[in-house]
């Protein structure tokens, strides 16, 4: 069994993308985190440290579905594999790290050491789902674990960051901001609401949409490989309903896997509702 099949539930809607191509939109993004791989790499190959120019907290917002956390997990994923292509895409399941069982890669918690080119890179990834805290002191307990992780670089991702708002938890995370050798990875779907000078130290990055063409081919292709049949000027309307968002159009193909008719324009049209009125 590969990773990809390991990091693949049966359902659409909680699918990672094991490849860079497997994400359509944010380009901005993808180009950032590819350039903080790169750099982490080269910089580590060369002097056994780590480049604080790319250690700068990133704060990735924007709407509900738009692949915040997909882009996340993947960019994670390159951090530690050990045979990362030309293309920065992590291997299918042949290097030590990603062979592991599925829980561990699906980044709850891992520690592991990676190989670059002679030298070790450790690297420690801990995430934080904040709708899970339960307090202020559980949030600053969280914080503390990571931040005693010393031995190499240290990552932390804290998904669904505006949770933290509610109660105020998000003046905790100020401080841990001025560690040296963290990486702070922040998603919110409500940038808002989180403190302003937590907004003023990290690295802002919005969410794109694809255009529709892209959005159509990616949809077709995900299609193609779960063998769902569709028709075409379905996936067209269904990129339309959707207002282009990739999450929300997965939940009409996730449907139509069970339909034996596939995804028709019926199926769009009439039986998936994108929208509450």
């Amino acid at each position: 069994m590969s990773t990809n099949d390991l990091l693949r539930p049966n359902d659409l809607m909680r699918q990672i993308p094991t490849k860079w191509k497997g994400v359509v939109g944010n380009n901005r993004l993808i180009r950032y985190v590819k350039n903080v791989v790169t750099k982490i790499r080269t910089v580590y190959e060369k002097t056994g440290t780590f480049p604080s120019a790319a250690l700068l907290p990133i704060f990735v917002f924007g709407d509900s579905r738009t692949g915040k956390s997909a882009v996340i997990k993947l960019f994670l994923r390159c951090l530690v594999c050990q045979r990362l292509d030309a293309e920065l895409d992590p291997c299918d399941g042949t290097c030590p790290t990603c062979c592991q069982r599925p829980e561990v890669l699906g980044m709850t918690g891992l520690f592991t050491e990676v190989i670059t080119v002679e030298q070790r890179l450790p690297v420690h990834i801990t995430t934080i789902a904040c709708p899970d805290v339960e307090s202020r002191q559980d949030l600053q307990d969280r914080l503390l674990r990571a931040r005693g992780l010393v031995n190499g670089l240290v990552v932390v991702f804290m998904d669904e960051a505006h949770r933290l708002a509610r109660n105020f938890y998000d003046e905790s995370l100020l401080m841990p901001f001025d560690d040296e050798n963290i990486l702070w990875i922040v998603a919110s779907a409500k940038p808002g609401g989180l403190e302003t000078m937590f907004h003023n130290r990290a690295i802002k990055l919005k969410t794109e949409l694809p255009s529709p063409r892209e959005l159509a081919d990616w949809l077709a292709a995900k299609g193609e490989k779960r063998k769902i049949v569709y028709e075409d000027k379905a996936i067209l309307r269904l990129v339309e309903k959707s207002n282009g968002v990739p999450g929300i159009a997965l939940q009409a193909l996730a449907m139509a896997e069970l339909d034996p008719n596939g995804l028709t324009l019926d199926l769009v049209e009439n039986d998936w509702i994108a929208q509450i009125e």
